[in-house]
Protein backbone atom coordinates (compact mmCIF):
# COMPACT_ATOMS: atom_id res chain seq x y z
CA UNK A 1 0.00 0.00 0.00
CA UNK A 2 1.12 3.55 -0.84
CA UNK A 3 -0.01 6.81 0.87
CA UNK A 4 0.49 9.28 -1.85
CA UNK A 5 1.28 12.93 0.18
CA UNK A 6 0.66 15.75 -2.59
CA UNK A 7 1.34 19.53 -1.65
CA UNK A 8 -0.85 21.63 -4.19
CA UNK A 9 -1.96 25.57 -3.61
CA UNK A 10 -3.45 25.50 -8.05
CA UNK A 11 -6.65 23.92 -6.48
CA UNK A 12 -9.77 26.50 -6.06
CA UNK A 13 -12.84 25.46 -4.06
CA UNK A 14 -14.97 22.77 -5.79
CA UNK A 15 -11.95 21.08 -7.32
CA UNK A 16 -10.74 17.65 -7.10
CA UNK A 17 -7.31 16.40 -7.27
CA UNK A 18 -5.94 13.26 -8.86
CA UNK A 19 -3.51 11.22 -9.39
CA UNK A 20 -3.78 9.46 -12.81
CA UNK A 21 -0.75 6.98 -14.26
CA UNK A 22 -0.69 3.81 -15.30
CA UNK A 23 -1.63 1.17 -13.00
CA UNK A 24 -5.30 0.22 -12.57
CA UNK A 25 -5.08 1.74 -9.31
CA UNK A 26 -4.39 4.94 -11.03
CA UNK A 27 -7.04 4.67 -13.60
CA UNK A 28 -4.85 3.74 -16.30
CA UNK A 29 -4.94 7.30 -17.74
CA UNK A 30 -8.44 8.12 -17.32
CA UNK A 31 -9.14 11.67 -15.33
CA UNK A 32 -12.42 10.40 -14.51
CA UNK A 33 -11.04 6.47 -13.06
CA UNK A 34 -7.81 8.34 -11.07
CA UNK A 35 -7.10 7.86 -7.86
CA UNK A 36 -8.79 10.78 -5.71
CA UNK A 37 -7.33 12.82 -3.03
CA UNK A 38 -8.79 14.55 -0.46
CA UNK A 39 -7.87 17.44 1.84
CA UNK A 40 -9.96 19.48 4.39
CA UNK A 41 -9.38 23.47 5.87
CA UNK A 42 -7.37 21.78 8.28
CA UNK A 43 -4.80 20.23 5.79
CA UNK A 44 -4.78 22.44 2.91
CA UNK A 45 -2.89 22.91 0.78
CA UNK A 46 -1.68 18.79 1.42
CA UNK A 47 -4.09 16.53 -0.07
CA UNK A 48 -4.00 12.58 0.06
CA UNK A 49 -4.55 9.27 -0.91
CA UNK A 50 -4.10 6.09 -0.29
CA UNK A 51 -3.65 2.81 -3.29
CA UNK A 52 -2.47 -0.57 -3.81
CA UNK A 53 0.10 -0.63 -6.72
CA UNK A 54 1.95 -3.33 -8.11
CA UNK A 55 5.68 -4.52 -6.33
CA UNK A 56 8.64 -5.35 -7.54
CA UNK A 57 7.77 -4.56 -11.01
CA UNK A 58 8.06 -1.77 -13.56
CA UNK A 59 7.91 1.45 -12.44
CA UNK A 60 4.12 2.74 -12.54
CA UNK A 61 4.32 6.17 -14.26
CA UNK A 62 1.10 8.97 -13.64
CA UNK A 63 0.79 12.44 -13.46
CA UNK A 64 -1.16 14.90 -10.68
CA UNK A 65 -4.38 16.16 -12.50
CA UNK A 66 -6.98 18.85 -11.28
CA UNK A 67 -10.43 18.60 -12.18
CA UNK A 68 -11.66 22.00 -12.22
CA UNK A 69 -15.68 22.19 -10.89
CA UNK A 70 -16.50 23.18 -14.53
CA UNK A 71 -15.58 19.66 -15.90
CA UNK A 72 -11.94 20.65 -17.52
CA UNK A 73 -9.17 19.11 -16.58
CA UNK A 74 -5.21 20.36 -16.20
CA UNK A 75 -2.86 18.46 -15.96
CA UNK A 76 0.56 18.28 -14.87
CA UNK A 77 3.04 19.87 -17.42
CA UNK A 78 5.98 18.25 -15.71
CA UNK A 79 7.36 14.54 -17.33
CA UNK A 80 5.55 12.07 -16.11
CA UNK A 81 6.40 10.61 -12.68
CA UNK A 82 7.59 7.01 -11.99
CA UNK A 83 7.27 5.14 -8.62
CA UNK A 84 8.41 1.48 -8.44
CA UNK A 85 7.77 -0.97 -5.34
CA UNK A 86 10.82 -3.13 -4.55
CA UNK A 87 9.92 -6.04 -3.94
CA UNK A 88 10.57 -6.08 -0.21
CA UNK A 89 7.62 -3.69 0.09
CA UNK A 90 5.47 -6.87 0.04
CA UNK A 91 6.63 -8.30 3.30
CA UNK A 92 7.31 -5.39 5.30
CA UNK A 93 4.09 -4.89 6.62
CA UNK A 94 4.13 -0.89 6.35
CA UNK A 95 2.70 1.23 4.15
CA UNK A 96 4.95 3.09 1.81
CA UNK A 97 4.81 6.87 1.50
CA UNK A 98 5.05 8.92 -1.81
CA UNK A 99 5.30 12.50 -1.40
CA UNK A 100 4.99 15.47 -4.09
CA UNK A 101 4.08 18.88 -5.22
CA UNK A 102 2.18 20.25 -7.78
CA UNK A 103 4.55 20.65 -10.98
CA UNK A 104 7.62 19.10 -9.50
CA UNK A 105 9.08 15.68 -10.94
CA UNK A 106 10.51 13.93 -7.57
CA UNK A 107 7.89 10.46 -6.65
CA UNK A 108 10.31 8.51 -4.78
CA UNK A 109 8.53 5.69 -2.19
CA UNK A 110 9.72 5.21 1.32
CA UNK A 111 8.64 3.00 4.20
CA UNK A 112 6.30 4.88 6.62
CA UNK A 113 8.16 4.50 9.62
CA UNK A 114 5.34 5.06 11.93
CA UNK A 115 1.55 6.14 12.04
CA UNK A 116 2.66 9.09 13.49
CA UNK A 117 5.44 9.55 10.58
CA UNK A 118 2.87 10.59 8.41
CA UNK A 119 -0.76 11.92 8.72
CA UNK A 120 -4.14 10.24 8.08
CA UNK A 121 -5.77 10.35 5.18
CA UNK A 122 -8.41 12.65 5.51
CA UNK A 123 -12.04 11.03 5.92
CA UNK A 124 -14.00 10.83 2.82
CA UNK A 125 -16.71 13.31 1.86
CA UNK A 126 -18.96 13.60 -1.08
CA UNK A 127 -17.84 16.95 -1.91
CA UNK A 128 -13.76 17.12 -2.65
CA UNK A 129 -12.84 20.60 -0.90
CA UNK A 130 -9.40 22.63 -1.27
CA UNK A 131 -9.94 25.13 1.09
CA UNK A 132 -12.73 26.46 3.64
Amino acid sequence: EVLFEATCTSTTPGDTLRIVGSAEALGTWDPKRGLTLTTSAATFPRWNARARLPVGSAPAEWKMVITRASGSVDWESANNRRTALPAEAASAGQPWIVRVTWGGACANAQPQRSAAAAPQPAAENSRQKSAA
